[in-house]
């Protein structure tokens, strides 16, 4: 009689842990689900254009996103100049690239790769940037109405190429 009072009393408590599973609260689906929503992405987009001089510009925009958010964009920037006009260039670029990495989640550097070529890369981090504080450190520089690739701490994939890849091949 002892025997079968334990078992029921050893079914009873354990009902609930084979039923429910043991600690965990998350179904199965939904975490593969989110695993493929979070999967990160990456696109890279290209555009190049020639002045009227014949002085080209390359554009690389590489964008790391999943399925709801951009997350991440490394622009590359590749400019031809006149060989008489790239330290003034290379030092105006510097002073934009100082203001800029003093803001959370960007950075900005320039080089001059060649006596007539400059390359600058910006990385935006989505994750880390404030645009408020955007818009507070670079006053009159910081122009609301033009589309920039920093505006936003929210941009899906299909709004960011509206709004910044016109003109872009993508791959």
């Amino acid at each position: 009689m002892n025997k079968k009072i334990l078992l029921s009393l050893l079914i009873l408590f354990s009902c609930p842990f084979l039923l429910t599973g043991c600690g965990s609260n998350s179904d199965s689906n939904s975490t593969k689900s989110n695993d493929i929503f979070n999967l990160k992405k990456k696109m890279t987009c290209t555009k190049e254009e020639v002045d009227d001089d014949g002085l080209k510009t390359t554009d690389t925009m590489e964008i790391t996103y999943n399925s709801k958010k951009v997350l991440k964009i490394k622009s590359t920037n590749i400019s031809e100049s006149e060989p008489e006009y790239i330290d003034m260039q290379l030092n105006l670029g510097n002073a934009f690239a100082e203001k800029f990495s003093e803001l959370d989640g960007i950075d900005v550097k320039y080089e001059k790769t060649d006596n007539n070529e400059i390359k600058s890369i910006m990385n935006v981090d989505y994750n880390k940037i404030n645009p408020e504080q955007i818009k507070e450190k670079l006053g009159d520089l910081y122009d609301e109405t033009s589309g920039n690739i920093y505006s936003s701490t929210n941009y899906t994939i299909d709004k960011f190429k509206e709004e910044n890849l016109d003109g872009y091949t993508c791959d």
